[in-house]
């Protein structure tokens, strides 16, 4: 697969505040499609923007690396948006190594990695799994990524975005706004505009 690899290993907690279901394949990636979307493959769910998609990917750290994989693919790089369909992807290897893949090339990359599997289910099997699934509270949904500007997040859930922020916060070098305004061909002042913005 031709992707931007970078050497920024995910920090443990992201993958704990997905709440990705243990039979997910070990590698997925995220995008924005109208929500935030999870998907190795064969799982895919949506999961919240202000608790977990928008304090990751707008961190000045990932898009740092946004930015070079714009470079490398030498173009912008579209997650994808309410009102547009994602041209790239984040995937995070099992190893939780991140990297940047075009949209396409990426999902295929997902459906292979696990051979079909046909799963058949009683219908007592189908209606306790149905139970399960299903949001049965405002926090629930919101983790789903519903209704997220009429409910307040857990505390649960603002503790482990402030987990995620201070565990990112730990990786941004010294240099990262000279890096930026290298890479952008801008100043300093401007770098730091640019990351403070969370624009990609």
């Amino acid at each position: 697969m031709h992707c931007y690899n970078s050497d920024l290993i995910i920090p443990e907690v992201f993958i704990e505040i997905l709440e990705i279901p243990p039979n997910s394949s070990p590698n997925f990636c995220i995008y924005y499609s109208r929500k935030p979307t999870y998907y190795d493959g064969s799982t895919l769910f949506i999961f919240s923007y202000f608790d977990v998609y928008q304090p990751f990917v707008k961190h000045p750290v990932i898009l740092h690396e946004l930015l070079k994989a714009s470079k490398f693919f030498e173009t912008s790089i579209d997650l994808g948006s309410d009102d547009t369909e994602p041209k790239h992807v984040i995937v995070i290897k099992e190893d939780r190594k991140l990297q940047i893949a075009e949209y396409n090339k990426a999902m295929t990359f997902l459906r292979h990695q696990r051979p079909n599997e046909t799963i058949e289910l009683t219908y007592e099997e189908m209606q306790k799994l149905s139970q399960e699934l299903s949001p049965v509270s405002m926090v629930e949904f919101r983790k789903k990524g519903m209704f997220e500007f009429f409910s307040l997040p857990s505390i649960e859930a603002v503790s482990k975005r402030n987990q995620l922020i201070e565990e990112l916060n730990q990786m941004i070098p010294e240099d990262l706004a000279q890096k930026c305004a290298s890479i952008l061909n801008i100043s300093e002042s401007q770098a730091l505009l640019y990351l403070g913005s969370g624009l990609i």
